[in-house]
């Protein structure tokens, strides 16, 4: 899949308080989290995609 881009999740959540707060104010923290939640169900996308090509 071409056009997606990924959260290194492991990153994100060693990220410090001021960081957090600072992306909280610009408004991006929302979205990212909402971003690693999709991201999480993108297999069974690929896979159901899979099987209706098949």
């Amino acid at each position: 899949m071409q056009g997606f881009y990924c959260i290194a999740e492991e990153r994100l959540y060693k990220l410090k308080g001021d960081v957090l707060e600072s992306l909280n104010e610009a408004g991006y923290l929302q979205p990212v989290f909402m971003a690693v939640a999709s991201l999480s169900r993108i297999r069974e996308i690929i896979e159901r995609r899979n099987r209706l090509r098949a």
